[in-house]
């Protein structure tokens, strides 16, 4: 197109400036075309001025300029349409009639194929749902619709009080302006209330119209016809703004909730908390303490040294004789006063076990066979101060040791001591710078001994030897006595004395008296003597004989009496009974 259009410029220009060339004369001031339907060049001004036409490569054929606005001649009425499209075919532009039809259509939508599917029947109650399917409904579809029930021609039922709910069975609806007849006016009776006569008597046999105390409950009596006002009672107090409070001292262990098993109540969090079932386990590290378990180590002289982790019962075996030593924890370590360890010294051979204190202190000395407990006091140092209690007694399996009084034993280390093979009390010894003062006439006990019942068996020795000093010339009476009593009323078995009268000085007794016969009855013979200054001079009593009752307990007394007013002090007694 735009090849006709310079085409035809060319002629025009050619026509109106009168050009001439080699075939103009014969053309009447038009050129000839060629075979092609062309001007031919040589019949064209060429060149680059205005009159004259470019060709070849001249540079305003490339120049960047806007073409002539054009486009209405593209249109369907212009003089260059450009053709409609064709669907699934020619591209194109698009037609007046296809733009409207575009513009109706929504934003986002999309062609949906009409459903070919009969549309559901409705139900009576039937939800509303979004649906599933992927078809459009057509526009003259027809849902099926649920018969409608007929109107009921049957008279509403009375109501009654006391009339339960059902469903019923009448297939027809019920009219909307429809009602029940309703019961005539409530009574007395059908309330449960067949005493009351009026409207204040109801309210009150249902609840009290009286002022109720404050902090009182509205509560149903037994019957469940009428409330009465109550005062909360029991565990729970509640107060007239209707706070509940649980009264002191009511809640019980047994109302608390179940423990687990083998466990205690506590809080072991650190700060206030509910309490919690403590495990034994929980306990002990909550009170710091350590379950007692036990070590055993062999005695081979070496040293064994504890820290706060070990167990309190260490027991050291073995048969050697080497000395074994054991160190204790550093006190500032441990976790409280009064933790304490035991030291067992179980070895069969003859090996010392030294316990120390932390710093190498010597504390005890465990011989075999013995134990020793040690405490803690103070734990400000390393070492401590330590309580010890040693148990270094050995009674044979089987056997006990009783000991009634308090008693020292004191002797040379390794001494053995036996003892007669009946209950039989030994001896009693008195030794002092003034044991005992006889004064004047008076007779007095300066040593006793305590019989069992039915110890005393025939051939047993009373025996008495007594040193005193008179202060003045007088005789002296000692009296070896047997009885129940205990007092000078028992039975004298044996009377020692000098024949005169002898002057101050030290003077020494001895009695003797052994057992003939035993029972209710029991017999003695005795003989006494004294002696003044050393044995020499002497007064001396003839054997005598008593009686007492060796199935009761009794006792044995030594006595002493002056027979002038003066003072007798007794400086040593020893009184013994030898068993046979």
């Amino acid at each position: 197109m735009m090849k006709k259009r310079i085409l035809a410029l060319v002629v025009l220009a050619l026509a109106v400036v009168g050009l001439s060339g080699p075939a103009l004369s014969g053309w009447s001031m038009f050129c000839p075309l060629d075979s092609t339907g062309k001007v031919a060049i040589t019949y064209l001004p060429t060149g680059s001025t205005s009159s004259t036409v470019t060709i070849g490569n001249d540079s305003r054929l490339s120049d960047s300029r806007t073409p002539t606005a054009h486009a209405s001649t593209h249109v369907s009425t212009g003089g260059d349409p450009i053709a409609n499209v064709v669907a699934a075919g020619a591209s194109g532009l698009m037609s007046g009639a296809d733009k409207t039809k575009l513009d109706g259509v929504a934003t986002g939508a999309t062609a949906t194929a009409l459903s070919s599917t009969t549309p559901a029947a409705e139900t009576s109650g039937l939800a509303g749902a979004v649906g599933v399917g992927t078809t459009a409904a057509r526009a003259d579809h027809v849902h099926g619709m649920p018969t409608l029930l007929a109107l009921s021609a049957t008279t509403p039922s009375t109501q009654a009080f006391g009339d339960s709910a059902v469903v019923g069975t009448d297939a027809g609806a019920a009219h909307a302006d429809h009602k029940h007849a309703m019961p005539a006016a409530p009574t007395a009776s059908s309330v449960g209330l067949g005493s009351v006569t009026n409207d204040a008597q109801t309210k009150a046999a249902v609840v009290p119209n009286t002022a109720p105390a404050a902090g009182n409950l509205l509560v149903g009596n037994a019957g469940g016809t009428a409330y009465a006002s109550v005062a909360a009672s029991g565990d729970v107090f509640v107060s007239s703004t209707g706070a509940h409070t649980i009264q002191a001292s009511s809640v019980t262990l047994a109302k608390q909730a179940n423990l687990a098993a083998n466990s205690i109540q506590g809080n072991n969090t650190g700060s206030p908390a509910a309490p919690l079932a403590l495990t034994v386990a929980q306990t002990q590290t909550l009170l710091s303490v350590q379950p007692r378990g036990f070590t055993t180590t062999a005695m081979t002289g070496t040293t064994t040294t504890l820290t706060s982790a070990s167990t309190r019962l260490q027991v050291f075996t073995g048969s050697s004789s080497s000395v074994q030593t054991v160190v204790l924890p550093d006190a500032t370590t441990l976790p409280f006063i009064d933790w304490g360890y035991e030291f067992d010294n179980v070895t069969s051979g003859t090996g010392n076990l030294t316990v120390q204190t932390n710093g190498g202190a010597t504390l005890w000395i465990v011989a075999p066979g013995t134990c020793v407990y040690v405490n803690l006091l103070t734990k400000s140092v390393a070492a401590g101060t330590w309580e010890t209690d040693y148990l270094g007694d050995v009674v044979a399996t089987g056997k006990k040791l009783t000991v009634n009084n308090s008693l020292t034993l004191a002797g040379t280390d390794g001494t053995t001591v036996t003892f007669p093979a009946v209950s039989t009390p030994v001896a009693a010894v008195n030794t002092a710078a003034a044991l005992a003062t006889v004064t004047t006439t008076v007779e007095t006990i300066v040593a006793q001994l305590s019989i069992p019942a039915n110890t005393v068996k025939v051939g047993t020795v009373f025996r008495v030897k007594v040193s005193y000093h008179p202060a003045a010339t007088t005789i002296i009476t000692g009296r070896l006595r047997v009885g129940s009593a205990g007092t000078i009323a028992d039975a004298a078995l044996v009377t020692c004395y000098a024949t005169a009268a002898t002057n101050a000085g030290t003077r020494y007794a001895e009695c003797i008296s052994g057992v003939q016969a035993i029972g209710a009855s029991a017999t003695h013979l005795g003989a006494g003597q004294e002696e003044v200054g050393a044995i020499g001079a002497s007064g001396v009593q003839a054997a005598t004989s008593g009686t007492f009752n060796s199935t009761n307990a009794n006792f044995v007394s030594f006595t002493l009496q002056n027979t002038s007013s003066t003072t007798t002090t007794v400086y040593a007694v020893t009184l013994e009974m030898v068993a046979s």
